[in-house]
C-alpha cells in the first residue's frame, strides 16, 4: 500500500479516485495532480505544461498503466461546459511540426449519442491569446477548436471523426474503433496560418496518414493548445468513460532545440 497523504491512498489491484488540479492550490492538490499525470505522460518535460480539467474527484480513476476520465449526466459544468479534459499547453512557434501521439480506448458497452449524434470531443486543439502582443482572454472570440477529434455512431459502428479548420470530414476519413480495444492515434500538424499548415494523423503502426488536410489552421500566430479526455453536448444525457495512456508530444523542429525537444516519438 502506497500513502501519499491522509486525502489519498492507492490500494493494491483497485483504481483510485483522485481530485483535479487548478492553480493555486495547495501542494498536497499538486502532488494528487502529478500522480495522475505521471501515468498518462512519462515524459517529465512535457508533463510540466499539462494540467487536468475536471469538475470532481470522481471523474478520474488513475490505474497501473492508464487514465480512465468520467463523464456523469448532470456533473457540475465547468466553464461552461461538461468536460474531463487533460490540457497541454506546450510551447511551439509558427510553422512549426509537433507530433502528438496516444492511445485511446472506449470501454464495451460504451453509450453512445446516436441518432443525433451531436458534438462531442475527444481531443481538440484550440487558440489561445498571444501574450507577445499584449492579448488577453478578453480580447480573443469565441471560436471552436481549429482542429479536433469528434466521436461517432453510424449503423452499429463507432468512428472517430476529424475536424480541420471546423470542416466536418468524409465517410472515408473516419476511424473506426472497436469498443473495449486500445487504438494508437499519432496527429502530425505543421502549425501555420498559411497554406503550408498540414495535418497528417497515423492509425496504430500504419506508414502512411489516414488523412492529410492542408491549409491554415491557425486563428493567430501563438502556440495553439491541446485537451485530449471528453467534452460534449449539455444535453447527452449518459455516464460515459474514456481510458488513456501513453500521451507522447515532440517537435520535430531541430530548431530551437534546448527549448522543446522532448525525444522522438516511440
Amino acid at each position: 500500500m502506497k500513502h501519499l497523504s491522509k486525502f489519498v491512498t492507492f490500494f493494491v489491484s483497485f483504481p483510485v479516485l483522485v481530485c483535479t488540479a487548478f492553480a493555486g492550490e495547495n501542494p498536497v492538490t499538486r502532488v494528487i495532480k502529478e500522480e495522475i499525470l505521471s501515468v498518462l505522460i512519462s515524459d517529465t518535460s512535457v508533463r510540466a505544461y499539462a494540467r487536468i480539467e475536471i469538475p470532481d474527484q470522481r471523474n478520474v480513476t488513475v490505474h497501473d498503466n492508464y487514465v480512465s476520465l468520467h463523464l456523469f449526466h448532470g456533473q457540475e459544468l465547468l466553464f461552461n461546459g461538461v468536460r474531463s479534459e487533460v490540457v497541454v499547453d506546450l510551447p511551439f512557434e509558427e510553422h512549426d511540426t509537433v507530433v502528438y501521439q496516444w492511445e485511446v480506448m472506449i470501454p464495451s458497452g460504451f453509450q453512445h449519442d446516436a441518432p443525433e449524434n451531436r458534438w462531442w470531443n475527444v481531443a481538440q486543439w484550440h487558440d489561445q491569446p498571444d501574450l507577445r502582443l499584449g492579448e488577453t482572454w478578453a480580447d480573443l472570440p469565441a471560436r471552436s477548436p481549429v482542429i479536433s477529434l469528434h466521436l461517432k455512431f453510424y449503423d452499429g459502428r463507432y468512428y472517430f471523426a476529424p475536424r480541420y479548420m471546423h470542416v466536418e470530414p468524409p465517410m472515408e476519413d473516419l476511424i473506426e474503433i472497436q469498443p473495449g480495444e486500445w487504438i494508437k492515434l499519432r496527429f502530425e500538424i505543421r502549425w501555420s496560418q498559411g497554406d503550408d499548415g498540414y495535418l497528417n494523423i497515423l492509425v496504430n503502426d500504419d506508414q502512411l496518414p489516414h488523412v492529410h488536410y492542408t491549409g491554415p489552421n491557425m486563428h493567430n500566430g501563438y502556440q495553439h493548445y491541446f485537451k485530449i479526455g471528453m467534452y460534449r453536448h449539455p444535453e447527452i444525457a449518459t455516464d460515459n468513460t474514456i481510458n488513456l495512456r501513453e500521451l507522447h508530444i515532440c517537435s520535430e523542429n531541430s530548431a530551437r532545440s534546448a527549448i522543446r525537444d522532448h525525444g522522438r516519438i516511440r
